[in-house]
């Protein structure tokens, strides 16, 4: 009988402790440590623009992206922009790679992937036109998550 009460005290202060703990490893090793193991994120690179655009089309944000992965070091002859046709210019034309952020249509994100078929890795570039400039970060993620 005795052996028993010790048993169940000592499950009940296990689950009381571990599963907080475990809780709080698997919410740091998901949210902070394997996302930065993973991806690797460039600098951002400013393109200046002479003739000011009325919003970021679809060619102008695969154009800088583009030029922003030949910057960060990756071969742009290797990579091609992944399609997404989700998203529409404020003009109305229906947009092929670029994939517009749903209040601010002036800043979105094309996805790259290999040419030679490849899933894995893939490069996620975030473009935005703010004023006469357009800004874009390169992520680079080396397997999925």
């Amino acid at each position: 009988m005795r052996k028993n009460k010790y048993l169940r005290r000592g499950l009940l202060v296990a689950g009381v402790l571990l599963v907080p703990l475990m809780f709080a490893f698997s919410w740091w090793y998901c949210t902070g440590y394997y996302p930065r193991k993973n991806t690797v994120i460039g600098p951002v690179h400013a393109f200046t623009l002479d003739p000011v655009p009325a919003f970021l089309s679809d060619t102008l944000a695969v154009e800088k992206a583009t030029e922003a992965i030949a910057r960060d070091g990756h071969d742009p002859t290797q990579w091609h922009p992944r399609e997404n046709r989700r998203g529409t210019a404020p003009d109305g034309t229906r947009d092929v790679y670029f994939h517009r952020n749903g209040e601010y249509h002036d800043l979105g994100e094309i996805e790259f992937v290999q040419r030679n078929g490849d899933s894995l890795p893939r490069i996620s570039v975030a473009v935005e036109l703010s004023g006469n400039q357009v800004r874009c970060r390169v992520s680079y993620m080396k397997y999925a998550p």
